[in-house]
């Protein structure tokens, strides 16, 4: 939710919300178009930013997803 004040020294509430909205749209599309869990996962981090802090507790289960063959992708 803080995507881009995360990373400046300035705040800018309209640019992080913008960008969370673009986020929540491409989300809407790809869902829209038949993908979900577990092809496609989507969080939002309240406080979260663009870094590398941000988002190093979930390297591990990124890259587990991203490793993992596809046909373990399927869903049950």
């Amino acid at each position: 939710t803080r995507e881009y004040s995360a990373t400046r020294p300035e705040e800018s509430w309209e640019l992080d919300q913008l960008l969370l909205q673009y986020c929540i749209e491409a989300n809407s599309i790809l869902e829209g178009k038949g993908m979900h869990y577990p092809r496609l996962a989507f969080q939002i981090e309240e406080g979260g930013g663009h870094h590398e802090s941000a988002w190093s507790w979930r390297l591990k289960g990124a890259l587990e997803y991203l490793l993992k063959p596809w046909w373990d992708l399927e869903e049950n």
